[in-house]
């Protein structure tokens, strides 16, 4: 073979050539957003996170650095803020929400994001979009912690770097449309998911077979309760919303914090809706399946629905009106209801 290559050295940059494109070519199907399929997207749908490490997230940024330029007037119209991490996000993701809103003719918004994410990223969030809510529903699993998460740390610390990191992962998204929605054999099956501009609900490329049952943790951190319920005053003191339409809830999974979310909402003296159902299970060891979801949120506007139509009906909260309420957790008026 080497007396043949010495003959013909064009052989051996072919060789050489061909080995380098199946280099390439794997590199991108097995570590690149190809290795995810497209079957998420759609005129309103772009792909928000590709499992892989030479992809990985691409929502923070897109909402961030709005490179997704219609969320920002879909957040600002909405009625209804939903804030938390990925449990909210698939929980509510569901067409039990959906049927919902319809029903009452009120735009919403799932301003949830993954990695755990706390207010420190989305409280950045709304001061950028500015929204004028008539009530906001928040999940309280994690979410007054004080770390954000790591893509929220690197596009709120990052510079042009990191916005071109981001514009280019928005270029190799147009390509993967492109060219997967034609040819899906292009593309691998590794999980993704895609957010809706319109309305933020996420779509799941497959489901992860890992169904664990919801379970409950009743078990309370001291330090991290005080820490949070602080944050909590102070982040609710901000919104430029009536109080009473800032409904806290906890949604269920693995290890569910049912008694640090209580404490908290007992605390702030807001609503706190968190059905608790029988049978409920994961998708992958700790967001709500399909089915879970569909019965856990049918089940969360049963109960927070008339609190949300009664929001929807009243003016949006004036500085003056804001100012003018008593301070949070020092309030007078009766406890405010409690649905476990």
């Amino acid at each position: 073979m080497g007396g043949v290559l010495r003959i013909n050295p064009a052989l051996y940059v072919a060789v050489v050539a061909v080995a380098l494109l199946i280099a390439f070519v794997g590199e991108l199907r097995f570590r690149s957003i190809f290795a995810c399929p497209a079957s998420g997207y759609g005129s309103d749908r772009y792909l928000a996170q590709c499992a892989v490490d030479h992809y990985g997230d691409y929502d923070d940024g897109a909402v961030w650095y709005s490179l997704e330029p219609s969320i920002g007037p879909n957040v600002r119209s909405a009625q209804v803020i939903f804030m938390g991490d990925s449990h909210l996000q698939w929980a509510f993701s569901s067409a039990a929400t959906a049927k919902w809103f319809a029903s009452v003719q009120a735009p919403y918004y799932l301003f949830g994001f993954a990695y755990w994410e706390t207010y420190l990223f989305e409280e950045r969030l709304l001061q950028r979009f500015a929204p004028k809510p008539k009530a906001y529903v928040i999940n309280l699993d994690g979410f007054f912690l004080s770390s954000p998460s790591m893509p929220a740390q690197l596009v709120m610390n990052g510079g042009d770097d990191v916005l071109r990191r981001y514009q280019d992962k928005q270029f190799q998204q147009r390509l993967h449309k492109a060219l997967c929605t034609r040819l899906s054999g292009l593309c691998g099956h590794r999980f993704a998911f895609f957010r809706s501009r319109a309305t933020g609900r996420w779509v799941r490329s497959t489901d992860v077979l890992n169904k664990v049952a919801v379970t409950e943790d009743n078990a309370i951190d001291e330090a991290s309760l005080a820490q949070q319920e602080a944050a909590a005053l102070q982040f609710v003191s901000r919104l430029p919303v009536n109080r009473d339409c800032v409904i806290l809830t906890m949604v269920p999974a693995v290890g569910t914090k049912y008694a640090t979310a209580a404490a908290i909402a007992a605390q702030l003296q807001l609503p706190f809706m968190a059905p608790q159902i029988a049978g409920l299970a994961t998708f992958d060891g700790t967001h709500l399946d399909t089915a879970s979801a569909q019965r856990w949120s049918e089940a969360f506007f049963q109960v927070a629905g008339p609190r949300l139509q009664q929001c929807l009906k009243q003016s949006p909260a004036t500085e003056t009106q804001l100012t003018t309420q008593a301070a949070p957790g020092k309030r007078t008026d009766p406890a405010p209801e409690s649905t476990l």
